[in-house]
């Protein structure tokens, strides 16, 4: 997941995503591979806008 977060590369997150998790198969939209590379990118896009130390003192971040 790092190397694909680091470069913002959807589509390999998304095959990251495809290869290590389980989906059902009555699962909506919102759970395919697809989705949650979106997801993940987002929040690590949200992650880099704090410093190492914010980090650690953080007890909820939304």
């Amino acid at each position: 997941y790092r190397s694909a977060l680091n470069a913002g590369d959807l589509e390999k997150l998304a095959s990251a995503v495809q290869r290590n998790a389980t989906f059902a198969d009555v699962a909506d939209e919102t759970a395919s591979a697809g989705m949650v590379a979106e997801r993940l990118m987002q929040l690590s896009q949200r992650l880099t806008r704090f410093s190492d130390d914010d980090m650690l003192k953080a007890s909820a971040i939304e």
